[in-house]
């Protein structure tokens, strides 16, 4: 992968392009833009994807499970893949970010080594692993009914 490009996959055939920052800039907060050519293209974080085709279970046992969030700097990886050894968290590997020089991503063999990663480090998710920050259809309908019947109240000091 070329480091002065970022990389889409286009919504007509799945192909990844490579879009130089001027472009890449152009992308809306949910990181699609609009190619050239029309089509709509979506921000691609993570380069080693994995289709699922088939049987879903038996697909996601070779999926790598990806995180920003759990990454460090170049120089904590040596302590980080230490204490991992240390307590017997053998599914986590730390691997630089192509995008990010000297960051290095959290890479799982499995959501449920993640998991454990993730208790192991005292940490909570309240988004979950696959979901990231994504909406649902039911997501809006859900927010607007519980604001409705929890308005705000004006504090008074």
């Amino acid at each position: 992968m070329r480091s002065d490009t970022y990389l889409f996959r286009r919504e007509d055939n799945g192909e990844v392009v490579h879009l130089k920052f001027n472009v890449m800039i152009k992308q809306d907060v949910m990181g699609y833009l609009t190619l050239p050519d029309g089509v709509r293209a979506k921000r691609v974080h993570r380069t080693q994807r994995t289709k699922l085709r088939g049987n879903v279970e038996e697909s996601a046992k070779y999926r790598t499970h990806v995180s920003n969030t759990l990454g460090v700097g170049k120089h904590q990886v040596q302590e980080m893949m230490a204490d991992a050894k240390l307590h017997g968290l053998q599914g986590v590997e730390w691997k630089e970010d192509p995008t990010a020089k000297g960051f290095y991503q959290a890479h799982f063999d499995s959501q449920n080594e993640w998991g454990r990663y993730v208790k192991h480090r005292q940490l909570e998710d309240h988004n979950g692993l696959t979901s990231a920050n994504a909406l649902g259809p039911g997501d809006f309908d859900r927010a607007v009914k519980r604001a409705k019947n929890n308005p705000i109240r004006e504090i008074k000091s």
